[in-house]
């Protein structure tokens, strides 16, 4: 989801913003961009063709959202895969229970496909570039760690071919 020559047209994801975090990785952005998806933390993906999503979808996203405590997300530390640079979360059980309650809910559509036995929990910063350009976006990036923003809601997001835009907004619940 984060290479729009991989997306398809009516490709959806929920995805945490990391609105702090996105002011502060922007500029590596322009190497790899991905129109409309801000920092993010994605927690499934793909999920159902916008077209299937019904109101009764969208009210079970909404309460599994509202359950969840409006609270603070460190990143600490970089992590690799291949031609991708990204910064893992100190606390990752968060965003795993959460993907866990959404192929709960949605079995048909387990996190990428079901292409990985482990999903890590992830912020891209980069990806699609050489790796000694990696090394160099890693150092710029490691004064400045951690970097530190709030979750208070996550996003229903579609992508039309060209650019990802949010469909519903799924508000967090109370304060931690």
């Amino acid at each position: 989801m984060d290479d729009p020559e991989l997306d398809t047209i009516g490709d959806t994801a929920i995805v945490v913003l990391c609105p702090e975090v996105d002011e502060r990785v922007r500029r590596w952005h322009v190497h790899a961009p991905t129109p409309g998806l801000p920092s993010h933390v994605t927690l499934l993906y793909p999920f159902k063709r916008l077209a299937d999503v019904t109101d009764a979808d969208l009210t079970l996203l909404q309460a599994i959202f509202a359950a969840e405590c409006v609270a603070p997300i460190a990143f600490a530390r970089t992590g690799r895969f291949p031609g991708v640079l990204y910064l893992e979360p100190v606390d990752d059980a968060r965003f795993r229970r959460l993907t866990d309650e959404l192929v709960d809910a949605w079995p048909d559509f387990p996190p990428y496909g079901g292409m990985f036995d482990d999903v890590i929990p992830h912020l891209t910063v980069t990806h699609g570039v050489p790796e000694g350009e990696l090394d160099m976006i890693e150092a710029e990036l490691a004064p400045h760690l951690p970097l530190v923003t709030t979750a208070d809601e996550a996003w229903l997001m579609t992508f039309d071919g060209d650019e990802w835009s949010c469909e519903a907004r799924l508000a967090f619940g109370a304060r931690a």
